[in-house]
């Protein structure tokens, strides 16, 4: 057992319910893309309930689930950017709403 890691200012603790396997991370898995840098870890998306909040973030409480972007999201927990996280849509599962993070953001840009 570990202690819960605390969210910092701007930051949000999510309890892990899901996470996404992105096609990047596939491309690194089987070796045709290299890792993005030093200390790359799987996982950079996932989907699960707010259990902590950090000072100074609004608009999200404990116990709201969210889809987000982070790292090392195969963790039971994981402390992500508030401003990384979203409101999962009515009728997502869990399982869905962890796929979509990158997705989106990649047709975003």
């Amino acid at each position: 057992e570990t202690d819960l890691p605390e969210p910092g200012p701007g930051e949000v603790r999510v309890q892990v319910l899901a996470t996404g396997l992105n096609f990047k991370e596939v491309l690194i898995a089987t070796g045709m893309l290299e890792p993005g840098g030093p200390g790359f870890r799987f996982g950079l998306e996932c989907a699960g309930v707010v259990g902590a909040v950090g000072e100074g973030v609004t608009g999200l409480r404990v116990g709201d689930p969210v889809l987000a972007l982070g790292s090392d999201c195969f963790a039971d927990h994981v402390v992500v950017r508030a401003a990384l996280t979203a409101p999962i849509p009515a009728g997502l599962t869990f399982a869905q709403a962890a796929s979509v993070p990158v997705a989106f953001t990649t047709a975003y840009d």
